[in-house]
């Protein structure tokens, strides 16, 4: 690539560049970050500096200064801060290796406990179908004696009572197994074979 053809591109408006550059097109750029390679450079500088009231200075009132010199660069320690990316990067990959498995064992974690939770409030919901049936047959027996005169008011409305408060557990259970039936379901995105009360 000759210099005149990027100055030419540069010099050339905007909206009338090539797309690509002053590049060929499909070129391919590798870019290292810092120079890898020693180098050798020339530099000069020249500054003319005045200060006068009138704008018109005199041989006293300006002065000229000029340096040159010759650059050299030698990237002794470039591959030790490489490296020290290079193992920064690598650190960073394992703290999120780390971060995926932490993840993974609270999903287990979460996962099992839903899961014992739905079979914990399915147990109780079977359990509260036989506390229903015990609680209909002692209000069932309450009403007989109610009506034989052997029990007061007072008895049936406390049969009545356990047989709602054996009827709402039993609700409870149910809400319950459905609320960790849907959490299990939510993290596996399976559904959920298990027999429903």
């Amino acid at each position: 690539m000759k210099v005149w053809s990027i100055l030419r591109w540069i010099m050339t408006p905007r909206s009338k560049r090539p797309a690509s550059g002053p590049f060929p097109p499909n070129t391919t750029w590798v870019s290292f970050g810092e120079t890898l390679w020693p180098s050798l450079s020339l530099f000069g500088r020249y500054q003319w500096q005045a200060q006068s009231p009138d704008f018109s200075p005199t041989a006293d009132q300006k002065g000229e200064s000029l340096a040159a010199g010759l650059r050299a660069y030698t990237p002794l320690f470039m591959g030790g801060s490489n490296l020290e990316r290079t193992r920064q990067a690598e650190l960073e990959y394992q703290k999120s290796l780390e971060l995926v498995d932490q993840a993974e064992r609270a999903v287990r974690v979460a996962l099992k406990t839903d899961y014992l939770d739905a079979q914990e409030a399915l147990e109780r919901a079977l359990s509260q179908n036989t506390a229903i049936a015990q609680a209909r047959r002692a209000l069932d027996a309450m009403e007989v004696r109610y009506r034989a005169g052997q029990a007061s008011q007072l008895d049936l409305n406390d049969a009545t009572l356990s047989l709602q408060r054996a009827r709402l557990a039993h609700v409870l259970a149910l809400s319950d197994y459905w609320t960790s039936v849907a959490a299990v379901e939510k993290t596996t995105g399976e559904h959920f074979k298990e027999s429903v009360p």
